[in-house]
């Protein structure tokens, strides 16, 4: 597996995941505060900001006296983009026999899967606790306990 291919294909999959949430906000007329790519921002223009690392991202915006079904959408959509994405390039990939589009299938398939995934600060948290306060103190512990999780099964996966 070639390297470059493999960055391209997250940084697609983090593009398009990013710009189905903006997407979202767009369609119930939520104007976008924030679009980053990667960490530490290094580049910012207008809303826009480019980080050094491009493996994280995030759309900001102000969800205060947004509807919780509209509030859902806008969380849904960044992981149903991935999967939407994935399963086109699955097509793709497969009927064009090219690497980079089912690379890209895995991927996207994957980063929408592992985005469903109810721990901080993944949409699936999000959309769990969507409408509740969750104490700081019961996050920090919930985020601790379920990123341990993925590493011990990721560890364990590996052997």
């Amino acid at each position: 597996m070639n390297s470059i291919t493999i960055l391209a294909a997250l940084l697609i999959s983090l593009i398009f995941h990013e710009v189905c949430h903006a997407l979202a906000l767009r369609t119930i007329g939520v104007p976008i505060q924030a679009f980053q790519i990667g960490t530490p921002v290094i580049y910012r223009q207008n809303i826009f900001s480019l980080g050094l690392i491009p493996f994280c991202g995030g759309v900001k915006a102000d969800l205060t006296g947004i509807s919780t079904i509209r509030q859902v959408w806008y969380y849904a959509a960044g992981p149903a983009g991935s999967i939407v994405l994935g399963f086109g390039a699955l097509l793709i990939g497969i009927r064009l026999d090219l690497y980079l589009m089912k690379l890209l299938s895995i991927v996207s398939l994957a980063f929408g899967a592992f985005n469903l995934i109810p721990i901080p600060p993944m949409d699936g948290y999000r959309l769990v606790t969507l409408g509740r306060q969750v104490p700081y103190q019961v996050q920090v512990i919930w985020a601790v306990a379920g990123w341990t999780l993925i590493a011990a099964a990721s560890l364990c996966w590996s052997r």
